[in-house]
């Protein structure tokens, strides 16, 4: 502890206090606010001190004692023998002891000696509210078991220790409840992972403690009374020449009273750093659990309990929020079967280009990082991108040629009236020698039309052979046995055929990208966990184009976000090189890069992911086998 000393002038005070301290202080003159340490000791010398005004002799600038215990410091004052109005005014101000001029050694040994151990209890109370802090604000279990065993042993000058958890199964032979090791640490043997299920029994140590709430603090593992229903098992001792002494066991309790784990200690030391290498060893260096020593790890095992469970929680929250995630993808797929997968596959391979672009310490993309919140959002925005295609009409949504079904149905009827039209035209003024020529033609003529427009009907660019008879077919009349006509193609149909690319017609399409805004407005309902904010904007925006041409909003450049830049990429690659779209054929890697090339010359996509994507080849980990 330290000692730092504060009077007026010097003084044979401060000479005969040096004289009783000591090795164990570090003693030091008072100079300066920023000198004086946490976890230390004031000493302020009142002995020329004539009234009950403390505050004349007190280091200007210097909180108040009662301040100063902030910072566990604790006050001490000097006061004159015949003076103890001051020394009661002195307690009830703040300060934490007394000691009367002239000294009484063993009154001033004994009030360092208290006001040490007060230290030292608040420091350790201290660390407790630090690793409850700690232990709290981590979500991952495993990182959680390993901070609460290194904390343990910490706090307890503890070789080594386990921790076990209580598993919701049952031992379907014995009807025993079921409990896990989890994890193992020690400074001899270093640590060990491999999970063990064991039955909750009074016969192992942890089981003892699991089953009946009880703490055990055990002397000497291997001379434990036979008429105790616990034993010691030494086969890790002796498979790792160890020996393990001293122990204690503490119940991890929550807060309705069930106990969820154990935490087992082992070997408490004289010294941390010693290693217990060989039986001499542990003789020479290993005592036993104190009282402190279980009062901390009791209350190191409320605060895991807690911490525990409320990683579990998020476990199982993460589980639900996941399952949740994979039941709206399989919402999506089973209305578009044709495009299963895709969601996945665009959310992979998004995710994989994040990573890459993290490790990249060169080129234009070296100072771009991502962290793991924004991996995860990438990770869902890829997921339910298309979530929106649920409100889309399965009459749109499924369309696989520039026609429907039941019009490419309507145009064959149509052709048939005609057929039956020219003929009794054409029966008139022919000979019957010539009705079976006749015939043959007309078929001839109309088929001939019939398979333009259903040439036409297939997406994409048409001949301009194949638009000079749907032009013939739309100017075609067609007579029907009430002497109303029609034209054999109807304006609509005719300019669906003619100047749709895709199977979808302008109107169609503009429907379609509407899935975009309902993609958006669901995510909006969803209460993202804090990091994950950003998921409904960056599955929003996987539409936009770099020079502004894109949907929904026009977003330009930099307002487009990175995540979503990255993921528009990767769309475009899975929609052209997957199989089964039902309104286009799969082509070519080559082809789909040089499709993207061009996109990123015309500055419509990022040419920097781009590059870095087809650098690397990480596109090859969504390629079907």
């Amino acid at each position: 502890m330290s000692v730092i000393y504060y009077s007026g002038a010097d003084d044979q005070v401060k000479s005969d206090l040096k004289k009783i301290l000591s090795v164990n202080h570090i003693f030091e003159d008072f100079t300066t606010y920023s000198n004086l340490e946490e976890h230390s000791a004031l000493i302020v010398n009142f002995t020329k001190l004539k009234d009950l005004k403390w505050e004349k002799f007190w280091p200007s600038k210097l909180p108040a004692p009662k301040g100063l215990l902030m910072n566990n410091v604790h006050s001490i004052g000097i006061v004159e023998h015949n003076f103890p109005s001051l020394a009661m005014k002195l307690l009830d101000d703040g300060f934490s002891d007394f000691f009367q001029y002239p000294f009484y050694e063993p009154r001033v040994i004994g009030a360092l000696m208290n006001t040490a151990r007060d230290i030292e209890y608040e420091k350790e109370l201290s660390s407790l509210y630090q690793i409850g802090i700690d232990l709290s604000s981590q979500s991952d279990l495993e990182i959680l078991l390993q901070k609460i065993l290194k904390t343990s042993l910490d706090f307890t000058n503890s070789d080594g220790g386990s921790i076990y958890l209580v598993l919701k199964e049952i031992n379907s032979e014995t009807g025993e409840k079921m409990m896990q090791f989890e994890r193992s640490m020690s400074d001899t043997l270093g640590e060990r992972y491999q999970k063990v299920k064991m039955p909750i029994n009074n016969k192992s140590l942890a089981g003892y403690v699991i089953n009946t709430g009880k703490s055990l603090n055990i002397l000497d593992a291997y001379k434990i009374p036979k008429s105790l229903p616990y034993k010691f098992n030494s086969s890790f001792d002796k498979k790792n020449n160890y020996r393990s002494k001293t122990m204690i066991v503490v119940p991890m309790i929550n807060h309705n009273g069930e106990i969820i784990g154990a935490i087992q200690l082992i070997n408490k030391k004289k010294n941390r750093s010693i290693k217990l290498i060989g039986e001499d060893t542990v003789k020479k260096n290993v005592v036993e659990f104190d009282h402190k020593s279980e009062l901390l790890i009791r209350s190191l095992g409320s605060q895991a309990t807690i911490a525990i469970e409320n990683a579990r929680l998020y476990q199982e929250i993460q589980a639900l929020f996941e399952s949740f995630m994979e039941a709206s993808v399989s919402a999506v797929e089973s209305r578009d079967p044709s495009t299963a997968g895709h969601s996945r596959r665009v959310s992979k391979l998004s995710v994989a280009m994040a990573n890459l672009i993290n490790f990249t310490d060169n080129g234009p993309l070296k100072n771009v990082k991502f962290s793991q919140d924004d991996i995860r959002a990438l990770n869902y925005a890829g997921l339910l991108h298309d979530f929106g295609k649920i409100g889309i009409p399965e009459k749109i949504l499924l369309k696989d040629k520039k026609l429907h079904i039941e019009e490419i149905l309507g145009i064959e009827g149509r052709m048939e009236t005609l057929k039956y039209h020219l003929f009794l035209n054409g029966n008139k003024a022919k000979k019957n020698s010539e009705i079976d020529k006749l015939v043959n033609e007309i078929i001839s003529n109309v088929d001939d039309l019939k398979n333009a427009i259903l040439s036409a009907n297939e997406p994409g660019f048409i001949t301009e052979e194949v638009a000079d008879k749907l032009k013939k077919a739309k100017e075609t009349d067609v007579v029907y046995l009430d002497k109303k006509t029609s034209s054999a193609l109807s304006d609509e149909e005719y300019n669906r055929l003619l100047h749709s690319r895709g199977s979808l017609s302008s109107e169609e399409y503009e429907i379609m990208k509407s899935h975009v805004d309902f993609s958006y407005k669901f995510l909006n309902l969803i209460v993202w966990p804090k990091g994950l904010e950003k998921v409904p904007e960056i599955a929003r925006a996987h539409h936009e184009k770099l020079d502004g041409s894109g949907y929904p909003q026009g977003l330009k450049g930099s307002q487009i976000p990175l995540e979503s830049q990255i993921m528009s990429i990767v769309d475009i690659f899975d929609a052209l090189t997957s199989s089964d779209r039902p309104y286009k054929n799969r082509i070519s890697v080559d082809k789909a890069l040089d499709i993207l090339k061009k996109e990123a010359a015309d500055k419509k996509i990022n040419k920097d992911i781009l590059d870095l994507m087809i650098e690397s080849l990480i596109y090859e980990i969504i390629l079907e086998k």
